[in-house]
């Protein structure tokens, strides 16, 4: 079905079904342009990211094809910044080039984001019992064109949900033997917005979201280290004006891997995977196969 077809109220819930949650990975000192490792000053990271595969996944759970772009490349730029022994902040800006068929493309800067980390617990070789713990805040920025201001078919210009969002977090890290163990919890608070909606204007309010993310692994010390991990994102109910929308609640359960390879000193080539709503039960989502190549410079 042409996307231009659809109801405004079925986009709307098309759209809450189909957001990948954004927000601060799980800790890996390594492969994460967030986390600064000690002595650590700058962290500037790149990769590519392919999303394919798409397959967009019902309240009832059951798969169908998704009526937008088939394939999405996303360039993504991160600068991290110690501000203190305990506090960094990191720069996120992502370019997205959408594709359909393989014939159609449209590229834009996707939505940028702003996050702060403040050390909480340090790990240290004396207590290689305690974690290192970590809280975190993420501001994403609305930029890009969403749904509601989308002007092309299958909406090839659509490079983000159109909602800033608010997005804090704590997460824990065990690091410092050859296995590597990490628990992530985060809270997704997106901002409501006024939006056009059958000729006048009415207040869409997103519900509100957590993610959790567990990873494990094993690291050869000063050469490469491998992790997987599994991630479980929930959202309330979409609330338009007063009204609750039924059934517009998601869940997703999703899967990931990553090998990186330090190459020089401090400097690591990463591969990543991670399949989205790739096991249990998942709703109002979208499944995607994701693959990405990143490059960390550390100072």
């Amino acid at each position: 079905m042409n996307p231009m077809t659809m109801t405004p109220l079925f986009l709307i819930i098309l759209l809450f079904g189909s957001l990948n949650a954004w927000g601060c990975p799980c800790g890996c000192g390594a492969a994460n342009p967030q986390v600064l490792n000690p002595g650590e000053t700058w962290r500037i990271y790149s990769a590519l990211t392919q999303d394919t595969n798409f397959k967009a996944v019902t309240y009832e759970g059951v798969l169908g094809d998704e009526g937008g772009p088939t394939a999405k490349n996303t360039l993504t730029f991160a600068f991290a910044k110690a501000l203190s022994e305990d506090l960094s902040t990191t720069i996120t800006l992502p370019l997205e080039q959408n594709i359909r068929r393989g014939t159609e493309s449209h590229y834009a800067l996707s939505d940028p984001s702003l996050s702060f980390r403040y050390m909480l617990i340090a790990q240290s070789f004396d207590k290689e019992w305690l974690p290192q713990v970590q809280a975190f805040t993420s501001y994403k920025h609305s930029f890009s064109r969403s749904i509601y201001d989308s002007q092309e078919d299958w909406q090839m210009d659509v490079h983000g949900n159109g909602f800033h969002e608010v997005v804090p977090g704590i997460d824990f890290w065990y690091g410092m033997s050859s296995v590597k163990a990490g628990l992530t919890q985060t809270l997704i608070v997106p901002l409501k917005k006024k939006i056009d909606l059958a000729d006048k204007q009415v207040i869409l309010t997103p519900g509100l979201g957590q993610k959790t993310a567990i990873t494990g692994g094993y690291n050869y010390p000063g050469k490469w280290q491998i992790l997987a991990g599994i991630e479980r994102e929930t959202r309330r109910n979409i609330r338009l004006g007063n009204a609750e929308l039924k059934d517009s609640d998601k869940v997703v359960h999703s899967v990931t891997s990553t090998w990186t390879y330090a190459v020089a000193m401090r400097q690591t080539l990463g591969v990543s995977y991670k399949r989205t709503a790739a096991l249990f039960s998942n709703k109002n989502t979208t499944r995607a196969d994701s693959y990405t190549l990143s490059y960390l410079r550390a100072f």
